[in-house]
């Protein structure tokens, strides 16, 4: 269950470190730029229909990092398409036709996908929910996740 846990700790302390180091040199043009963010802007809360797109779900509102969306938004597609690159490269290019991203933005985008949230999600529950046993679900979550992880480093590079 924690077979990769030295791997994806550096990862989660080089993010926390990197994000800090950016509020440090940059945080008064960050604390500027924050706006109303969605929160949890997947799949399931967009509708499109003949002529509109509508939002739904706003349980997760708050005011943030603009990018903090995208990288929601991104990583959720992107976990479902096992990191395929090309597909990521492709909405990065369509999202900057309509709204260009700044070089900061860029590494806010870095930390938030090089910090790996989905694996301290699988283990905090597991930790969590007190079992004698390893439930087979989480089990097959981290294992894919470790899978993935060589195609996640690979697209995490393009923000760099």
């Amino acid at each position: 269950m924690i077979r990769n846990f030295e791997c994806f700790a550096v990862q989660a302390e080089e993010a926390e470190q990197g994000m800090e180091r950016l509020y440090e040199k940059h945080g008064e043009e960050i604390m500027n730029g924050y706006a109303v963010c969605h929160g949890e802007p997947d799949y399931h809360h967009i509708l499109i229909g003949n002529g509109y797109t509508a939002v739904t779900e706003f349980n997760q509102m708050h005011l943030g990092v603009q990018m903090e969306d995208l990288y929601y938004f991104l990583r959720k597609i992107m976990e479902k398409h096992d990191w395929n690159e090309r597909l990521g490269r492709q909405i990065m290019e369509t999202y900057e036709r309509v709204l260009p991203i700044t070089e900061l933005e860029r590494q806010v985008l870095y930390y938030l996908f090089w910090y790996p949230e989905k694996y301290w999600k699988q283990i905090n529950f597991y930790y969590n929910a007190n079992k004698a046993w390893v439930p087979a679900k989480s089990t097959e979550k981290i294992k894919k996740l470790e899978a993935q992880q060589k195609m996640r480093e690979k697209f995490i590079r393009f923000f760099s």
